[in-house]
């Protein structure tokens, strides 16, 4: 049940995205402007998201080129090509993870509620939690209309790229922490409880697709426009996704994770620094 693809970001390319995953419809093929620094929180889980507006943009547009070189290099295996290079060049566009996390002011909403739901979870068990965020029709149905329905109620479809970013990011994040639970023998329509370290590597998994989905549909299209054949495309877009994650795992800590609460505000700020020193550690 696990996700792959050359590219499922919101391009519009086919996805492979799990059999329960609800589909999200087509977004603009441009980036959303970064925005100037507000920020935005939702008081529970089940109000993840809000309406998003243009916000002006405080992205360094001049060095996009030397991105878009860096990544053209990681795909050409020339010159600096290693994939710290390339999210180094990357990060540069943004003027750095300060700005960067600034940017993604969407991800760290939705990765607020999604906290929140997972801290439910480990606290009250599934069927208390699917209650308490108004899901009581869902107790007892399949593991595949809970999943889809926890991701709409977390990431509904948005008019955004970075609302299909975040969206992929949680999508992603949940058929990992599904196949984890099978391989234990458990079912996530059953589920009475999460593990402290399941919440802390689900929401690791999250911030890292999210950084990775999102560079991806930003600069990955300097990897495709290089003509080379799909698996080589697979091949070198998991490279960028295994270090990514691997600096995210590096940057978050036991008692960062360990400050998550049930209620999406809270967990905003938490989101938030996670995101920061995710993103610092590709500098």
């Amino acid at each position: 049940m696990g996700t792959s693809s050359s590219n499922g970001g919101p391009k519009g390319k086919t996805s492979l995205m799990p059999s329960w995953a609800p589909a999200a419809p087509a977004v603009p093929a441009q980036p959303t402007p970064p925005p100037s620094g507000s920020t935005a929180t939702s008081t529970n889980v089940n109000i993840p998201v809000s309406t998003t507006a243009s916000q002006p943009s405080n992205i360094q547009t001049e060095k996009w080129s030397h991105a878009k070189g860096g990544s053209t290099r990681f795909a050409n295996k020339t010159g600096k090509s290693s994939a710290k290079n390339a999210a180094k060049s990357y990060l540069k566009t943004y003027g750095g993870s300060r700005n960067a996390t600034k940017a993604s002011t969407k991800g760290i909403m939705v990765g607020a509620g999604f906290a929140a739901f997972l801290g439910g979870v480990a606290t009250n068990g599934m069927k208390k939690t699917l209650k308490d965020v108004g899901l009581d029709d869902y107790v007892g149905k399949s593991s595949a209309e809970v999943l889809a329905k926890i991701a709409d109620t977390i990431a509904p479809a948005g008019a955004t790229n970075d609302e299909a970013v975040a969206r992929e990011a949680i999508i992603t994040a949940l058929d990992n922490l599904y196949e984890r639970l099978l391989e234990d023998g458990k079912d996530i329509s059953t589920l009475d409880l999460l593990s402290e370290e399941m919440v802390k590597e689900t929401v690791i998994e999250y911030v890292s697709a999210y950084i990775f989905k999102k560079w991806l549909y930003e600069l990955g299209i300097a990897i495709e426009k290089n003509n080379l054949p799909e698996t080589e495309v697979i091949k070198l877009e998991s490279q960028m996704d295994s270090f990514i994650k691997d600096e995210v795992k590096s940057a978050i800590t036991d008692d960062v994770i360990a400050k998550i609460q049930v209620k999406a505000i809270n967990n905003h700020p938490i989101i938030q620094k996670i995101m920061e020193l995710a993103y610092s550690t590709l500098e």
